[in-house]
């Protein structure tokens, strides 16, 4: 016996799946982008300009690369959940609350990261030191951007009536 899919359950469903999938895009051309920043002619993203980045925070490259592994492999993460939910799986709801969990200490991490290093070493390449708190408040903004869905996700599925919709039917003995 199949349990019943609430609305709340299948509309989150089908957000996860579409918010994975442009959240996959995206990372998977940000992330080539900053490996090919020339892949599509001129760019503002100088060779030069990332040099300096990685001379001036050692692993910068590293940490890039990690933040976008980790992003395309949340983005998969909400497909899968969202997959799960449609089907009112335990392990939809599961999924659904790792990915909230995790996404948000991942936009978190990013901001101090972005805020602590690598905004500093940008306003003093380009030379304008009075951008600095712009820089800072945009970094902020974008982890509260990113995570507002992650945190929403989470709450809802947290909520009784989700929960019940996940509960396993007691089997009947014949």
């Amino acid at each position: 016996m199949s349990r019943p899919r609430p609305a709340m359950i299948f509309v989150l469903g089908i957000l996860n799946i579409v918010f994975g999938l442009i959240a996959l895009t995206c990372t998977g051309l940000e992330g080539l982008f900053f490996y090919k920043p020339d892949i599509l002619g001129e760019t503002p993203m100088k060779p030069e300009f990332m040099a300096h980045l990685q001379a001036e925070i050692p692993g910068y490259s590293s940490f890039a690369g990690g933040y976008y592994a980790a992003r395309a492999l949340l983005s998969f993460l909400l497909i899968a959940a969202g997959v799960g939910l449609l089907a009112v799986q335990r392990w939809g709801r599961w999924l659904g609350l790792i990915y909230s969990v995790t996404t948000i200490a991942l936009q978190a991490g990013n901001a101090f990261f972005q805020i602590q290093f690598v905004n500093p070493v940008t306003v003093r390449y380009f030379q304008q030191p009075q951008f600095l708190d712009q820089h800072n408040l945009e970094s902020v903004i974008f982890a509260i951007l990113g995570g507002v869905y992650a945190l929403v996700l989470g709450v809802l599925l947290c909520l009784p009536r989700a929960r019940a919709s996940f509960n396993v039917e007691p089997r009947q003995v014949t």
